[in-house]
């Protein structure tokens, strides 16, 4: 990977998800279970930001103001004009 040319390219660096893919599949894990699984380790730390932001009250994390600010009333073009 890090010989190949598109990552080389495109400025890529394998992450966790590529390596615990490679476990998964090493314990025999049907690829359709790979999310599952990743989502079964990250669920806690998600659980405890959840919990710290409902115990606190400060939802300023989960409620960001979204406001629109760029140009109004554009006109559409297609992906194949651009």
């Amino acid at each position: 990977m890090q010989n190949d040319e598109y990552y080389i390219n495109q400025n890529l660096y394998p992450n966790l998800e590529f390596y615990s893919a490679v476990i998964f599949n090493s314990l025999g894990i049907p690829k359709e279970l790979f999310t599952a699984m990743q989502v079964i380790g990250k669920l806690p730390g998600w659980l405890a930001h959840w919990r710290e932001q409902r115990v606190s009250g400060n939802y300023s994390k989960a409620r960001p103001k979204q406001i629109y600010s760029g140009e109004m009333g554009r006109k559409y073009i297609p992906l194949s004009e651009r």
